[in-house]
């Protein structure tokens, strides 16, 4: 009788531990599962900008300023667009993994180097536009 009462035991806790695996590989949640900033590519439109709302335009000599350092914002330039970096922890002090220093037109090598693309912009805010 004692065998048995152990072996039931033994088997509700699988089941509670089964369930709550489900539970938690389900993300019984309900809201968006957090990924890391370096892992999540989102092909989603970045923060879209109505015909109203004009963007400030700026020179690539006043990008230049933006370089992240010295207390400074980190704004690159993708496309013409104006992107604000300067919370993301993988532009640490204005420069993008070691390689990337912001303040200037990044279009090229986000195109053609990097593993990502535009998708990671898309967490950004756009701050302006370059003039044409």
């Amino acid at each position: 009788m004692r065998i048995a009462s152990l072996q039931k035991r033994k088997l509700v806790t699988l089941i509670a531990f089964l369930m709550a695996t489900i539970l938690i590989l389900s993300g019984c949640g309900g809201g968006p599962e957090e990924v890391p900033e370096e892992e999540s590519v989102s092909e989603a439109p970045a923060e879209e900008t109505t015909a109203e709302e004009e963007l400030p335009t700026f020179t690539m000599e006043e990008i230049e300023a933006f370089d992240g350092q010295d207390g400074n914002p980190a704004y690159v330039v993708v496309d013409g667009l104006v992107y604000d970096v300067t919370e993301s922890g993988m532009w640490s002090g204005g420069v993008h993994q070691g390689q990337f220093q912001a303040g200037q037109d990044l279009t090229e090598e986000i195109m053609e180097e990097s593993p990502h693309g535009t998708g990671v912009l898309n967490r950004m805010e756009i701050v302006g536009q370059i003039a044409e």
